[in-house]
């Protein structure tokens, strides 16, 4: 049996847990997303869409 739950769901559930038992602020979140749709544009965007897609590939094992 398997169980298809959305991404966003998921990362969702994970960073409530972390802000909730590592007391990470609001602010320093909000920081890392900005940070990352920033990263996104830059040269690296296509290295890190790379990265996520094999590593979700590995998970996954295909």
């Amino acid at each position: 049996m398997s169980v298809h739950l959305p991404l966003i769901l998921v990362l969702g559930l994970i960073a409530f847990a972390f802000i909730k038992f590592h007391r990470v602020r609001w602010w320093g979140v909000i920081a890392l997303v900005l940070f990352g749709f920033l990263l996104a544009h830059t040269f690296l965007g296509p290295a890190v869409e790379d990265g996520t897609k094999s590593g979700t590939q590995i998970v996954n094992g295909h």
